[in-house]
């Protein structure tokens, strides 16, 4: 979809209270360290089995060195109950001293789903710069799996008309897009992508004299990403869309995104062929031919639901003569508007 060839060119307090020991002292042993209960104050007391002659002598040592303010008894001050905590209490509450703030938070966000796409109807479809439609309606479909950081891939196919216009008997009418990539996402939200792209053309190719070659293509990308930004650079490893001897040709992009509101965004895009090579038969250079320089202003409707519109405007330096099919340039001024529903 993105070519043609060269002769077309994201210290806690326990619940109940800080945890407070008494200390032992000599006679009081500890009984089971689950007995736990809620003593003054609310704070968790742990109670302690005791020695008769221990208690005589620590309620005299009370008596003797700490009298009873305001005047009433000893006896008038409650003292901790030993009485142990029923089991449900003591469950709750080891359920509330292990509570996380991840675990009781509520819960998280649903993850994005690993297998996403879109569909895509269009009066033109239009693709660095030139009309992969001639002109005529067209239709894509794309499946995208895991558009999270790592590894990633995506297959789509959409409708074209050049391969048929310009090989003679030729009865191809799509494209078929195949991406293998690796994806890195940094803190700050810039995400850098690199891999490869492998452009195909299926359908029937009537033999010609002299023999040609199919279109199918082979690129190796990089792509950075920052908010609305973003830069593409695509390499070709084999002969670019069928033209001879013309490896190492290509398209860079450069597509700014500025939001007016939740509704509303504007699209400017810069793009730049540069063809490599020289046709073997006549030793003409394809840069002089086949390069360009493509532009184009978008204006995109999101309406919700994943529906969204997009009406954009294309124009092109590329050399009519050498982008002309059936008299449609190819590579001239367009008007298209593409309506898409992700999913």
């Amino acid at each position: 979809m993105h070519g043609m060839p060269a002769r077309l060119a994201p210290s806690r307090r326990l619940p109940f209270g800080r945890l407070r020991r008494s200390r032992a002292v000599a006679g009081m042993t500890p009984i089971e360290p689950f007995g736990l209960s809620l003593g003054h104050g609310g704070e968790t007391q742990i109670p302690f089995k005791t020695d008769p002659r221990t208690a005589r002598w620590r309620q005299r040592r009370r008596a003797d060195t700490m009298p009873p303010p305001t005047g009433r008894p000893a006896s008038a001050f409650p003292r901790p109950s030993a009485k142990p905590m029923r089991p449900t209490t003591l469950l709750a509450a080891a359920l509330l001293s292990l509570c996380t703030s991840a675990a009781c938070a509520g819960p998280a966000a649903e993850p994005a789903p690993f297998f996403s796409g879109y569909v895509q109807l269009m009066n033109n479809y239009v693709s660095r710069g030139l009309a992969q439609s001639v002109g005529d309606p067209s239709a894509q479909v794309e499946i995208d799996a895991n558009a999270g950081p790592g590894v990633y891939g995506n297959v789509s196919v959409v409708k074209t008309d050049w391969v048929r216009k310009l090989y003679a008997g030729a009865r191809v009418h799509v494209e078929a897009d195949y991406v293998l990539g690796y994806r890195v996402v940094s803190a700050r939200g810039v995400a850098w992508e690199t891999g490869l792209l492998r452009l195909e053309f299926p359908g029937h190719y009537a033999a010609q004299t002299p023999p040609v070659r199919k279109p199918d293509t082979t690129e190796a990308f990089t792509r950075v990403r920052w908010k609305g930004l973003s830069a593409r650079f695509n390499y070709s490893l084999t002969d670019a869309y069928g033209s001879p001897d013309s490896g190492g040709t290509w398209y860079l992009d450069l597509t700014a995104a500025h939001p007016l509101g939740p509704r509303w965004s504007l699209i400017a895009h810069l793009g730049r062929k540069q063809a490599r090579g020289s046709d073997p038969a006549t030793g003409a250079e394809y840069g002089d031919m086949n390069s360009y320089t493509d532009y184009k202003l978008a204006a995109a409707r999101n309406f919700g639901a994943g529906v969204s519109l997009t009406v954009a405007y294309t124009w092109t330096n590329a050399k009519p003569q050498f982008y002309t099919l059936d008299g449609y340039n190819v590579g001239g001024r367009h008007v298209s508007a593409v309506l898409q529903k992700d999913f």
